[in-house]
């Protein structure tokens, strides 16, 4: 699920993920992480909306 996610990432931006990762000694599947980024993203960015809709 989550490396069908990192697809929609554009290619300079995936570069530069999985140079940070391997930087820093991450040993995690590039991809996933990038689509677990997007979808926590995502999530947090719709919890927030309906937050802020139910205070105005």
């Amino acid at each position: 699920m989550y490396r069908g996610l990192a697809l929609l990432y554009p290619k300079k931006i995936k570069e530069s993920y999985r140079k940070l990762l391997t930087y820093s000694n991450v040993k995690i599947n590039p991809s996933k992480f990038m689509g677990f980024v997007l979808f926590f993203w995502l999530g947090l960015s719709l919890a927030v909306s309906l937050f802020i809709s139910n205070i105005i």
